[in-house]
């Protein structure tokens, strides 16, 4: 061969070549197809936290201690990382966000309770919704079991039982379980009764927008775990601000400039401080301080205490 001469291949060679680009190409439209598939039935592997849900997904992964909150303003997909939480230990080590040993090999009983206010739960109500939303399109299934909403379910193994803050103590008494979530937190007597549920070992999850529900939470508990709390702004779901947020800008100033300015602290900002030190957790000027004086009608007993 003379200099800039070129080596031509054989007609072997190009068969060889376009052989293997044919199965290359194969390869990569069967990949394609996986992928789009997975992100039309399975979108739990498909799913992306925004920083602060990452930090409470780390928490859950590697905290030896419970309770574990997230105490996040509205809009921070609180729901969402919740029941992408579940799906990925539920059907582990699919979710480069997930991947860590316990949900991998989940060590303590495969039962789940999840804990939630009674609207929260219907059929039209974000835990189902989300759940429809996220989890497998096949491989499990749930029941009402004679309630209104579904209220057990059964996923590859696990049984996840939900039940409303306005129940009786007593249906929070019995089980034993692995996993405890609490959507907002419940009164201190269900709490209690839950904490119970976990004697084979497991963790409590509490996941709030601390509005004045919340306020024995933050006076008795909080102060203890502060290790053990992410605090979520509503700035860290938003597109331009956040890290891996999906909310614009402009709308999370609209929803702000309509929340009641007593409310902004919890809804707004994930924070409650608000409440510590009140006695009447409920109490509010605006609501039982007479705004005028009311002359006693005759024969009235009228009570008069000093504190």
């Amino acid at each position: 061969m003379t200099q800039g001469q070129r080596l031509q291949p054989s007609s072997d060679q190009l068969e060889t070549l376009k052989t293997q680009l044919s199965v290359l190409n194969q390869s990569l439209e069967v990949q394609q197809t996986e992928l789009t598939w997975i992100k039309q039935n399975e979108k739990y592997r498909d799913f992306t936290p925004n920083a602060k849900s990452e930090k409470f997904i780390s928490l859950v992964a590697n905290s030896q201690e419970y309770p574990i909150v997230f105490s996040a303003a509205n809009g921070v997909s609180k729901t969402a990382t919740v029941v992408n939480l579940m799906a990925n230990i539920i059907w582990s080590g699919s979710n480069k966000w997930f991947d860590h040993e316990r949900f991998k090999n989940w060590p303590w009983p495969k039962r789940i309770r999840y804990i939630t206010d009674p609207e929260l739960v219907k059929d039209s109500g974000p835990f189902r919704q989300e759940i429809l939303k996220w989890w497998p399109k096949s491989g499990w299934s749930a029941e009402k079991s004679g309630k209104q909403y579904y209220s057990q379910y059964y996923a590859n193994g696990w049984f996840i039982d939900i039940l409303t803050t306005d129940q009786e103590v007593r249906q929070f008494e019995g089980g034993t379980f692995g996993l405890i979530i609490m959507d907002e937190p419940t009164p201190q007597a269900i709490y209690s009764a839950c904490v119970g549920r976990l004697r084979l070992g497991g963790l409590l999850l509490v996941v709030m927008t601390p509005l004045t529900s919340a306020a024995w939470f933050y006076d008795q508990v909080a102060p203890k775990v502060e290790d053990r709390i992410v605090y979520a702004d509503i700035e860290d779901a938003c597109i331009q601000h956040g890290v891996r947020g999906h909310l614009e800008h402009e709308n999370i100033q609209k929803m702000i400039s309509n929340w009641p300015d007593e409310e902004i602290e919890a809804r707004a900002h994930g924070k409650a401080l608000y409440l510590r030190g009140l006695i009447f957790k409920t109490f509010d000027p605006s609501v039982h301080v007479l705004r005028e004086n009311i002359k006693p009608p005759p024969g009235a007993q009228v009570w008069q205490s000093v504190d």
